[in-house]
Formats: C-alpha cells, sequence, structure tokens
C-alpha cells in the first residue's frame, strides 16, 4: 500500500512522505520506512502525479535514490568537442591561404626596399623575423584561449598549420587589398579591415569557433600584431 504515486495520498506524520490512500485500508494502521506508525486517514490528500518528489518515491519504495549533488564552485566546463579532421579545412586551405599571405608581405618587404632604396635582403629579414615572432606569439595565446575560455582546438600537432595560417594568412591578404591605397591612412585602415574581415571566417571554418571565441581570438591576433610592429619598429610601414 505504502509508496506509491497514486492521486489520492495521505502524508506520514514524522517525515512528511506521501502515500497512497485506499479506501479500503481507513482507520488500519500502516507503516511508513521511515519508521513511524500510521493510521490510515479517513479522507485522502489529493496530490497531482506530476507534484511528488521522485527521488521520495523512490525512497518509500525501498531503493537507493540518489541525494541531489550542488555543483562544486571551482568545477570546470567541458569543451565540446573538436571537429572531425578534414584534409581540406586542415592541410590545403590553410597552406593555400598561408601562401597567399607570405606572398602580400613578401611584396611588401619589395616595395619598401624600392620606395625607400634600402637593400631587399633587410627588408625580407625584418619581414620574415616579425611573423616568426607574431606567429609563435599568436599560437601560443590561442591555445592559451583555448584553455581560459573552453573550446577545442583538436589536437596541438595537427592545428599548428591552421594557426599559423591563421596568424600570418590575414594581415598579408589584408597587405594585398591596401598596397593599391598607399601608404597613408586609408591604405592602413583598408589593411586592418579586410585582416580582420578574413581572420573572423578563418577562425570560424579551421576551427567551428563560437563567435565570441573567434573574436577573442581574432583581437588577441591583432593585438600581438601591433605589439611586434612596435617591436621591430615596422610602425613606420603605415
Amino acid at each position: 500500500m505504502i509508496g506509491t504515486s497514486a492521486a489520492a495520498t495521505f502524508s506520514c506524520t514524522g517525515c512528511g512522505a506521501p502515500h497512497e490512500w485506499q479506501p479500503a485500508f481507513v482507520g488500519k494502521l500502516a507503516r511508513c520506512p521511515c519508521g513511524r506508525v500510521l493510521r490510515v486517514p479517513d479522507s485522502p490528500q489529493w496530490v497531482r502525479p506530476q507534484d511528488l518528489d521522485p527521488l521520495q518515491v523512490l525512497r518509500q519504495e525501498g531503493f537507493d535514490a540518489p541525494e541531489p549533488v550542488d555543483e562544486p564552485a571551482d568545477a570546470q566546463p567541458i569543451a565540446p568537442p573538436a571537429p572531425r579532421p578534414s584534409a581540406l579545412r586542415d592541410v590545403h586551405l590553410p597552406v593555400i591561404l598561408l601562401a597567399i599571405g607570405t606572398m602580400g608581405i613578401l611584396l611588401q618587404a619589395v616595395e619598401l626596399s624600392e620606395r625607400h632604396g634600402d637593400s631587399l635582403a633587410g627588408h625580407l629579414t625584418l619581414a620574415v623575423l616579425d611573423n616568426l615572432i607574431h606567429a609563435s606569439l599568436a599560437a601560443g595565446m590561442i591555445l592559451a584561449l583555448s584553455a581560459v575560455m573552453c573550446f577545442s582546438l583538436g589536437k596541438v600537432q595537427a592545428a599548428l598549420l591552421r594557426l599559423v595560417a591563421l596568424a600570418v594568412a590575414p594581415w598579408g591578404i589584408g597587405l594585398l587589398v591596401g598596397a593599391g591605397l598607399g601608404t597613408g591612412l586609408p591604405g592602413a585602415m583598408a589593411v586592418w579591415t579586410a585582416a580582420a574581415g578574413v581572420g573572423w571566417p578563418m577562425a570560424h571554418l579551421f576551427f567551428r569557433l563560437a563567435p565570441k571565441h573567434a573574436a577573442a581570438c581574432l583581437a588577441g591576433i591583432l593585438l600581438i600584431r601591433l605589439a611586434t610592429m612596435w617591436i621591430l619598429g615596422a610602425w613606420r610601414v603605415l
């Protein structure tokens, strides 16, 4: 009699657990699982089944119902799974975009050499050094963001090519876009706008990042670009 989740119930006076009420047992004694002996009342309490606590019902039936557990304060969110491997996304497209971006960076070095009458080797060395530093810092920054913001990049070894392409290609493509606008403010704005416009979809395509994660990665990449330009004196370029 005791322990089912019928709509007609009566409550234990000791623990408050609801029990099924049946007319045939009115006035008789029944024992609650808590140990309290009860007399079945003349009339039931009408309770909707959905209002009953399922854990309490399980305990009435003698099952070891789990106790609710609060989430620990230091619980870490679980990162969503990384996208499945794809040769086009993981290798072919990063290589193509990296080649285009590198072309833009090298063409800028040639243009600077001709404009200032300096050694081409010096400008090429500066460009290579700038982008090596930038790619290393940007890749480390994105890996750190993935740990802090809890998003997955997949295996680091497999993600390195995409990370380097994401760090270098948008800037090089931006240089190609802004090449025809000169070195003034319009050219600089075109470079940075194009770099941001290319970097956002690249971050999403390469790593399937949520918008806020892609925005954080892109902002970090552009800030590191500013820092490396300042460190190497390349801020004079634009």
